[in-house]
């Protein structure tokens, strides 16, 4: 009986470290997959980020704005008479 066990209590601590060492390459592998994905993730966030930023531009630009002041709204371009120009003078703090 004695014999018995001294296997069992040096087979068990190799046993529990067998399957910690399984056990902590499987959360590795899970935290690769994991890091991948969150990659592509960022690489698709980062290309509609792109594209919105294009997309503000092109509706923010001085010509579409005039041209949708034009036709959408009939605005008209002022006259001379009605321009008024402004000019900032800089001033000393």
């Amino acid at each position: 009986m004695p014999r018995l066990l001294l296997v069992v209590l040096l087979i068990t601590p190799m046993l529990l470290v067998a399957f910690l060492a399984v056990w902590q390459r499987n959360g590795m592998i899970h935290l690769g997959y994991e890091t991948e994905s969150l990659q592509k993730e960022r690489t698709v966030l980062l290309r509609r980020q792109k594209d919105l930023l294009a997309e503000i531009s092109r509706l923010s630009s001085i010509e579409r704005i005039e041209q949708l002041a034009l036709e959408e709204i009939r605005m008209r371009l002022p006259t001379p008479e009605q321009r008024v120009y402004v000019s900032l003078e800089k001033t000393d703090p």
